[in-house]
C-alpha cells in the first residue's frame, strides 16, 4: 500500500509501506523511502495521510517475515507522524 507523505517545502509524495502486528501498525525501510521520496529522509517530511515508521534495513527477501529485532527502536530511523491535510477530499 502507499502512504501520500508531505515535505516541509509543500512537495506530496507516495511512498509504499507494509503493515506488521510487531510495529503496531505502517513500516517502510530507509532504502524504499529514499526511493519513494527522490532522495530525501525523513527529517524532509513534515507528516503523513497515515502514520508509520522508517527502520534502517531493509525488508526481508522472503516476504513480509522479518528476523527477529527488526522492530527494535535501534534499528527505526524515524516514526512520521499523521498529518490532517484533508487527504481524501477531492
Amino acid at each position: 500500500m502507499t502512504v501520500q507523505v508531505m515535505t516541509k517545502d509543500g512537495r506530496v509524495y507516495s511512498v509504499t509501506v507494509r503493515w506488521s502486528e510487531f510495529c503496531g501498525g505502517l513500516f517502510t525501510s530507509e532504502r524504499v523511502f529514499r526511493l519513494c521520496m527522490k532522495g530525501r529522509g525523513p527529517s524532509a517530511v513534515m507528516g503523513a495521510s497515515a502514520p508509520f515508521s522508517v527502520f534502517r534495513e531493509d525488508w526481508g527477501a522472503a516476504g513480509y517475515m522479518m528476523h527477529q529485532g527488526y522492530y527494535a527502536d535501534a534499528n527505526r530511523v524515524a516514526s512520521i507522524p499523521f498529518m490532517d491535510d484533508k487527504w481524501n477530499n477531492l
